[in-house]
């Protein structure tokens, strides 16, 4: 049975199964990639030949109608405990780089005491990278000394800002439809095309992980020009 129904499916298709192989996993880190470039040049092929976007994509309007906002964030809910689940997992299989897990845990754990030093390194924190970024960690370290605070929060970060791109466009375009589009296509990117997010979602924790939320805030705050949330 077709995922969509539109007269020029194929293309979808081999993209949809693409999605659902990485989001499985059964296929490792990059094989899914090939399903996806095979539905990507089918579709752009059929847009060449059809010359019409709609022939290919289908009605998007009539696809947002079926879809609630709601339900997409139940998706997105779900992704995210799934990716959770996993990177605990990871961590209890040595499958992390425990190196650099150890390194930012002890510099969490001795912010949470008060302490700005790295064991590890035996010199002030602030030494190697600038660990005021990610110093939030600690207060959650404080209540708990677990290096799952950090992949947990990595993950917080790689979901929430699919959110924070839909305020944007809903910021930026004056019609909605359009708002709605490029809200739910640019977050589907970010989620599972952005190669260094991807990426990222394979690696422990690094603070430039939490990065990507706070910037795309300071943008919706100058948007919105909220000066004061966006200093």
């Amino acid at each position: 049975m077709p995922f969509i129904k539109n007269n020029n499916k194929v293309g979808l298709n081999f993209l949809v199964v693409g999605i659902l192989v990485w989001w499985s996993g059964v296929a490792g880190r990059d094989l899914y990639m090939v399903l996806v470039l095979i539905g990507l040049l089918i579709m752009i092929f059929q847009v060449s030949d059809a010359k019409d976007f709609k022939d290919v994509f289908g009605s998007f309007l009539s696809v947002r109608e079926k879809i609630s906002p709601r339900a997409l964030m139940y998706l997105l809910f779900v992704h995210g405990v799934l990716l959770a689940v996993t990177a605990v997992f990871k961590q209890y299989s040595y499958q992390w780089n425990i190196w650099d897990v150890g390194i930012y845990s002890n510099i969490l754990f001795n912010i949470s005491n008060w302490e700005f030093y790295s064991s590890y390194y035996q010199s002030h924190n602030w030494g190697d990278h600038f660990t005021p970024s990610m110093s939030f960690i600690s207060l959650l370290f404080s209540l708990y000394p677990s290096t799952h605070w950090m992949t947990l929060s990595k993950v917080f970060a790689y979901i929430i800002s699919p959110l924070i791109i839909w305020e944007i466009c809903w910021k930026i375009f004056q019609n909605k439809n359009h708002a709605s589009f490029f809200g739910i296509a640019i977050g589907f990117f970010w989620l599972f095309f952005y190669s260094p997010i991807v990426n990222s979602l394979y690696f422990a924790f690094h603070p430039s992980a939490l990065a990507a939320p706070a910037i795309f805030y300071a943008f919706l705050c100058l948007i919105k020009k909220s000066w004061w949330r966006f200093a």
